[in-house]
């Protein structure tokens, strides 16, 4: 969430990405999906969450390191070789 792309997920598609971060970081079964589908139906959810991750970072603001992990991530090319 500290990246643009991240950023991008989080308000795209909310449910996704908080199901996809509770199933792996907790216990299963420990949240109701009813319930937390209803919670993410609220518009001020992504900005919210976003802003509640990205200021401790200290992301909020865009700081340049943001932008270099950013980069850094990018997906890269693959490099085809022929072992002899």
């Amino acid at each position: 969430m500290a990246t643009d792309r991240g950023a991008d997920v989080v308000r795209r598609d909310g449910k996704a990405f908080a199901g996809f971060q509770w199933e792996s970081w907790n216990l299963h079964g420990w949240f109701d999906d009813a319930a937390v589908a209803e919670s993410l139906k609220n518009p001020d959810w992504p900005n919210v969450t976003l802003h509640s991750y990205r200021v401790p970072a200290p992301f909020a603001g865009g700081v340049a390191m943001v932008a270099a992990a950013d980069r850094e991530s990018q997906p890269t090319h693959a490099v085809s070789t022929t072992a002899t």
